[in-house]
């Protein structure tokens, strides 16, 4: 079952980052991330904004960028002048391909993509000690129903797998959402995928999947 979700769940995800950019203008996704910028300099502070902002930029920057390759020399010899226009037959083709809508909105996508996960990033130690705790709590609920001979839960261990994979690519899809998203989102999910997590551990047994 879990393993039929997992890859229920990745086929969504790849789907849903093709199937945007063909559906929503480029402006959209830079509405998004300026929206966002907006929320989070309200909430969190303009320093951080301003930093996840410019990580964002930097990465996004390095992701869509396309060295240029100039054509090469036509060769000696009567098949030269033919190998020439190839060539740049070519590159005219590589420049209408990245310069069509799709390619555009695919890297505003990136850009949106890049500022949230980098909002993600500097929330993760905050995360991080909250996630600690609770996977070191459950650790010990399970030695002690383990000393007390009382049987783990299976049902409850994969439910908890499953809301953790959920939480997970919902968190992940919703960086490439071309709609604001409120700057608490983020971290509600990551506060459930650390509860479900912390129902893993708890009732975790060496059954298989």
């Amino acid at each position: 079952m879990i393993r039929y979700l997992a890859i229920a769940l990745t086929a969504g995800v790849l789907v849903l980052v093709l199937w945007l950019p063909a559906s929503h203008p480029a402006a959209q996704f830079y509405h998004a991330v300026r929206a966002d910028h907006l929320s989070n300099s309200r909430l969190w502070g303009g320093q951080f904004a301003t930093t996840a902002l410019r990580s964002a930029l930097t990465a996004a920057a390095a992701a869509t960028d396309r060295p240029y390759t100039a054509p090469a020399p036509a060769a000696a010899g009567p098949t030269g002048a033919a190998e020439g226009r190839l060539a740049r037959r070519m590159q005219d083709i590589e420049g209408r391909v990245y310069g069509t809508p799709y390619m555009r909105s695919l890297d505003a996508m990136t850009t949106l993509a890049c500022y949230r996960l980098a909002t993600l990033l500097y929330l993760a130690p905050g995360m991080g000690l909250l996630l600690l705790p609770a996977l070191a709590d459950a650790a010990v609920r399970r030695i002690i129903r383990t000393h007390e001979f009382r049987r783990h839960d299976p049902e409850r261990y994969s439910f908890g797998i499953a809301g953790a994979m959920l939480a997970i690519v919902a968190l992940l899809a919703s960086c490439a959402l071309p709609i604001p998203l409120h700057p608490v989102l983020a971290p509600f999910a990551m506060l459930m995928a650390a509860y479900c997590l912390h129902v893993v551990v708890a009732n975790f047994h060496h059954s298989g999947l």
